[in-house]
Protein backbone atom coordinates (compact mmCIF):
# COMPACT_ATOMS: atom_id res chain seq x y z
CA UNK A 1 0.00 0.00 0.00
CA UNK A 2 0.96 3.58 -0.89
CA UNK A 3 1.52 6.04 2.06
CA UNK A 4 0.55 9.71 1.76
CA UNK A 5 4.17 10.47 2.33
CA UNK A 6 5.40 7.98 -0.29
CA UNK A 7 3.02 9.68 -2.50
CA UNK A 8 4.68 12.84 -2.43
CA UNK A 9 8.18 11.60 -3.15
CA UNK A 10 7.60 10.13 -6.13
CA UNK A 11 7.55 11.10 -9.82
CA UNK A 12 3.93 10.43 -11.03
CA UNK A 13 3.73 9.73 -14.62
CA UNK A 14 0.33 9.35 -16.64
CA UNK A 15 0.94 6.83 -19.88
CA UNK A 16 -1.93 7.08 -22.36
CA UNK A 17 -1.49 4.56 -25.29
CA UNK A 18 -3.96 2.25 -27.39
CA UNK A 19 -1.51 -0.74 -27.00
CA UNK A 20 -1.27 -2.73 -24.42
CA UNK A 21 1.34 -4.58 -24.52
CA UNK A 22 3.76 -1.07 -25.25
CA UNK A 23 1.47 0.04 -21.94
CA UNK A 24 2.66 -2.96 -19.91
CA UNK A 25 5.82 -2.84 -21.06
CA UNK A 26 6.29 0.98 -20.31
CA UNK A 27 4.82 0.64 -16.91
CA UNK A 28 7.25 -2.68 -15.76
CA UNK A 29 10.21 -0.96 -16.92
CA UNK A 30 9.77 2.55 -15.47
CA UNK A 31 8.84 1.50 -12.78
CA UNK A 32 11.63 -1.36 -11.94
CA UNK A 33 14.98 -0.39 -10.49
CA UNK A 34 17.35 -0.24 -12.77
CA UNK A 35 19.60 -3.66 -13.36
CA UNK A 36 23.28 -3.12 -12.63
CA UNK A 37 23.44 -4.04 -16.72
CA UNK A 38 21.02 -1.11 -17.60
CA UNK A 39 22.56 1.40 -15.72
CA UNK A 40 25.98 0.56 -16.57
CA UNK A 41 24.82 0.47 -20.07
CA UNK A 42 25.80 3.84 -22.34
CA UNK A 43 22.69 5.83 -23.15
CA UNK A 44 22.74 5.38 -26.65
CA UNK A 45 22.40 1.23 -26.48
CA UNK A 46 18.87 -0.69 -27.49
CA UNK A 47 18.72 -4.00 -26.46
CA UNK A 48 15.73 -5.67 -27.17
CA UNK A 49 15.07 -6.82 -23.48
CA UNK A 50 14.52 -2.94 -22.47
CA UNK A 51 13.78 -1.86 -25.57
CA UNK A 52 9.83 -1.28 -25.58
CA UNK A 53 9.25 -1.23 -29.41
CA UNK A 54 9.60 -5.30 -28.54
CA UNK A 55 6.31 -6.50 -27.18
CA UNK A 56 8.00 -8.56 -24.28
CA UNK A 57 5.91 -9.38 -21.11
CA UNK A 58 6.70 -10.77 -18.31
CA UNK A 59 3.79 -13.68 -17.38
CA UNK A 60 4.10 -13.92 -14.16
CA UNK A 61 3.91 -9.84 -13.29
CA UNK A 62 0.55 -8.72 -11.01
CA UNK A 63 -1.17 -5.97 -11.36
CA UNK A 64 -3.02 -4.14 -9.05
CA UNK A 65 -6.44 -2.22 -11.06
CA UNK A 66 -6.31 1.51 -10.67
CA UNK A 67 -6.22 3.35 -14.13
CA UNK A 68 -6.16 0.77 -16.73
CA UNK A 69 -3.20 -1.38 -15.80
CA UNK A 70 -2.56 -0.46 -11.89
CA UNK A 71 0.10 1.48 -9.84
CA UNK A 72 3.38 0.40 -8.56
CA UNK A 73 6.20 2.18 -6.57
CA UNK A 74 10.11 1.59 -6.86
CA UNK A 75 12.71 3.64 -5.87
CA UNK A 76 16.10 3.78 -7.17
CA UNK A 77 18.84 6.03 -6.79
CA UNK A 78 16.38 9.41 -8.32
CA UNK A 79 14.44 7.16 -11.06
CA UNK A 80 11.83 7.04 -9.16
CA UNK A 81 8.33 6.25 -11.10
CA UNK A 82 4.56 5.74 -10.46
CA UNK A 83 2.91 5.16 -13.59
CA UNK A 84 -0.78 5.29 -14.33
CA UNK A 85 -1.73 3.52 -17.64
CA UNK A 86 -5.07 4.39 -19.83
CA UNK A 87 -5.61 3.25 -23.26
CA UNK A 88 -7.61 6.15 -24.25
CA UNK A 89 -7.55 9.84 -23.76
CA UNK A 90 -11.41 10.08 -22.26
CA UNK A 91 -10.32 7.51 -19.24
CA UNK A 92 -7.28 9.49 -18.91
CA UNK A 93 -8.96 13.09 -18.91
CA UNK A 94 -11.37 11.61 -16.13
CA UNK A 95 -8.27 10.60 -14.11
CA UNK A 96 -6.88 14.27 -14.19
CA UNK A 97 -10.60 15.29 -13.15
CA UNK A 98 -10.15 12.93 -10.09
CA UNK A 99 -7.23 14.02 -8.61
CA UNK A 100 -5.54 17.51 -7.20
CA UNK A 101 -4.31 19.93 -9.97
CA UNK A 102 -0.54 18.96 -9.45
CA UNK A 103 -1.26 15.00 -8.96
CA UNK A 104 0.41 14.04 -11.99
CA UNK A 105 4.18 15.34 -13.18
CA UNK A 106 3.65 14.15 -16.51
CA UNK A 107 1.83 12.94 -19.32
CA UNK A 108 3.37 10.51 -21.57
CA UNK A 109 0.81 10.22 -25.02
CA UNK A 110 0.70 8.34 -27.95
CA UNK A 111 -0.03 10.69 -30.89
CA UNK A 112 -2.34 8.05 -33.09
CA UNK A 113 -5.33 6.70 -30.95
CA UNK A 114 -9.28 5.99 -31.77
CA UNK A 115 -11.89 8.57 -30.89
CA UNK A 116 -9.40 10.76 -29.09
CA UNK A 117 -5.97 11.62 -30.35
CA UNK A 118 -2.96 12.57 -28.81
CA UNK A 119 -3.35 16.56 -30.24
CA UNK A 120 -6.56 16.50 -28.69
CA UNK A 121 -5.87 15.41 -25.31
CA UNK A 122 -2.66 17.38 -25.30
CA UNK A 123 -5.52 20.51 -25.68
CA UNK A 124 -7.71 19.49 -23.47
CA UNK A 125 -4.86 18.92 -20.99
CA UNK A 126 -3.65 22.52 -21.46
CA UNK A 127 -7.10 23.75 -21.22
CA UNK A 128 -7.24 22.58 -17.47
CA UNK A 129 -3.35 22.72 -16.30
CA UNK A 130 -1.19 24.83 -18.58
CA UNK A 131 1.46 24.15 -16.73
CA UNK A 132 1.45 19.79 -16.94
CA UNK A 133 3.96 18.75 -19.01
CA UNK A 134 3.16 16.69 -22.14
CA UNK A 135 5.11 14.55 -24.20
CA UNK A 136 4.74 12.83 -27.37
CA UNK A 137 5.56 9.11 -28.40
CA UNK A 138 5.15 8.30 -32.02
CA UNK A 139 6.33 5.91 -34.42
CA UNK A 140 6.14 8.19 -37.31
CA UNK A 141 8.94 10.52 -38.43
CA UNK A 142 7.99 14.09 -37.15
CA UNK A 143 9.27 16.91 -39.25
CA UNK A 144 9.76 20.16 -36.81
CA UNK A 145 9.30 23.01 -39.17
CA UNK A 146 6.24 21.42 -40.71
CA UNK A 147 4.55 20.54 -37.59
CA UNK A 148 5.52 23.89 -35.76
CA UNK A 149 3.98 25.71 -39.02
CA UNK A 150 0.30 23.43 -38.14
CA UNK A 151 0.12 23.36 -34.23
CA UNK A 152 2.10 25.83 -32.98
CA UNK A 153 1.12 25.84 -29.60
CA UNK A 154 2.77 22.09 -29.13
CA UNK A 155 5.93 22.14 -28.31
CA UNK A 156 7.72 19.80 -30.86
CA UNK A 157 10.62 19.32 -28.95
CA UNK A 158 9.18 16.76 -26.57
CA UNK A 159 8.68 14.35 -29.10
CA UNK A 160 10.03 10.83 -28.67
CA UNK A 161 10.12 8.11 -31.76
CA UNK A 162 9.49 4.49 -31.53
CA UNK A 163 11.04 2.54 -30.63
CA UNK A 164 13.10 3.47 -27.78
CA UNK A 165 15.12 1.97 -25.06
CA UNK A 166 13.95 2.27 -21.75
CA UNK A 167 17.02 3.55 -20.96
CA UNK A 168 16.74 6.59 -23.45
CA UNK A 169 12.93 6.72 -22.58
CA UNK A 170 14.02 7.35 -18.52
CA UNK A 171 16.86 10.08 -19.64
CA UNK A 172 14.42 11.97 -21.80
CA UNK A 173 11.54 11.87 -19.14
CA UNK A 174 14.22 13.09 -16.48
CA UNK A 175 15.23 16.40 -18.83
CA UNK A 176 11.73 16.84 -19.31
CA UNK A 177 10.74 16.99 -15.75
CA UNK A 178 13.94 18.92 -14.75
CA UNK A 179 13.31 21.49 -17.50
CA UNK A 180 15.50 20.98 -20.00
Amino acid sequence: MINNLDRNLLLRIMVVDDEKDILRIIKRDLESPLSSSSSSSSASESTPSNDFGIPEVRQNEAESHHGEFGEHVTRKDGDTFMVETFTNGWNALEALDSHPHDYYDLVLTDIRMPRMNGFELYRKIKEKNPSMKIVFITAFEINKEEFSKVLPSIDVKDFIIKPISMTNLRIKLKEVLKGY
